[in-house]
């Protein structure tokens, strides 16, 4: 399970998409902003979760934040270590998007010759 939060399902669904969709070091940079939306996303989702005092719902260790009574910096640490992975992930895909597409342009120009 630890492997799911630490990155590791972020690194295999942002590998995938990569060499599914970055054809260009444009696309491989609007997947890391993707990523790092997706984070802004999951730290909000949370901050929505959380509870702001009047439900009941009780936790010892957490601060208020923003309004909220949660583990925010807990919350930040997950979201930006799920973000590494999603980036190492989109630039490792890239790059074997880019590795098979240039495989398959000299079998081509071989193939010609």
């Amino acid at each position: 399970m630890a492997f799911l939060y630490l990155g590791g399902l972020a690194f295999l669904v942002g590998a995938a998409v990569a060499l599914l969709v970055a054809s260009s070091w444009r696309r491989g940079w609007l997947l890391v902003w993707l990523g790092a939306s997706l984070a802004a996303a999951f730290f909000a989702y949370e901050w929505s979760q959380a509870s702001n005092g009047r439900d009941g719902r009780g936790c010892h260790d957490c601060q208020m934040f923003l309004g909220r009574y949660w583990q925010w910096y807990l919350v930040a640490f997950f979201a930006v270590v799920n973000w590494f992975w999603w980036s190492i992930g989109v630039a490792l895909g890239g790059g074997a998007r880019a590795m098979l597409t240039a495989r398959r342009q000299l079998r081509e120009q071989r193939g010609a010759a």
